[in-house]
């Protein structure tokens, strides 16, 4: 990644690691899937999110306004520090 950043090339990644209170796995792998695709209901019985909380729909709505962005512009408009793309 960091030879084709030093020649020219855009590069972005990112880090979740989310771990829902009740969620039986921590912060597992595909974790973020479930707030960036479909609906609440559609991932009710995924056992790696445990009970459905308002705070997890927040956190899957501004992530999707995040990927947005960063889809349209090339860049991730995060609202703190701790959001962070390397």
């Amino acid at each position: 990644m960091e030879s084709w950043r030093s020649s020219g090339g855009r590069v972005a990644t990112y880090r979740f690691d989310w771990a829902p209170r009740g969620a039986p796995f921590g912060a597992c792998h595909c974790m973020e899937l479930p707030y960036l695709l479909g609906t609440p209901e559609a991932w009710s019985d995924a056992p790696m999110l445990g009970p459905l909380r308002r705070l997890d729909e927040a956190l899957g709505e501004r992530m999707r306004a995040v990927w947005t962005g960063f889809a349209r512009d090339g860049t991730a408009a995060l609202p703190s520090a701790r959001l962070n793309f390397a």
